[in-house]
């Protein structure tokens, strides 16, 4: 579930990557569908995994967010269900109890506050490298560069919007 989770998030955002978008040619309408398609399906896979998690833990008598990477776990799929439901709002903008914000301004808005539930959800993934399972069953060269990929994961995804949102002279669309 993890994998699935975050090969489709990570696809789902890089959609709108100029240099590394599996659709680079197509028009943006086209990447916004499969982006919401693919971010529905890792939301379905977050859920999943978790209704999974738990269930587990209760079978086995064991404690529910006891630790960090539990905590943030939660948290993560909390984040997450947040960020799509301001994604069918950016989608959806027209609808009247939807937002006071401009299009433009809820898709700036979507992107930076995405950005920052995907550098969440690889802090839970790293802190889950960590766990007691992962340390005695992976080589520690596998625990670090697992936590490696996550890190430069979140770099390009945190410098992609920086570079579609934060480098924009003000007034430019």
């Amino acid at each position: 579930m993890v994998f699935s989770f975050g090969f489709l998030m990570i696809e789902a955002i890089l959609l709108f990557s100029p240099q590394s978008s599996l659709i680079l040619s197509t028009p943006r309408a086209t990447k916004v569908k499969f982006h919401w398609i693919l971010q529905t399906s890792a939301w379905i896979a977050a859920l999943l995994g978790f209704a999974a998690i738990y269930y587990n833990k209760t079978l086995n008598n064991k404690p529910h967010f006891k630790s960090w990477h539990g905590i943030m776990g939660f948290s993560t799929v909390v984040l997450i269900s947040l960020q799509s439901l301001q994604g069918v709002g950016v989608l959806y903008y027209k609808l009247p109890f939807v937002s006071k914000l401009k299009p433009r301004q809820m898709k700036q808005l979507h992107a930076v506050s995405g950005s920052l539930v995907f550098l969440v959800a690889c802090i839970t993934l790293g802190l889950g490298f960590y766990s007691n399972w992962f340390t005695k069953n992976a080589h520690f060269t596998v625990v670090y560069g697992s936590l490696l990929s996550c890190i430069a994961l979140a770099g390009v995804v945190m410098g992609q919007v920086y570079t579609e949102y934060g480098l924009r002279k003000p007034g430019r669309t």
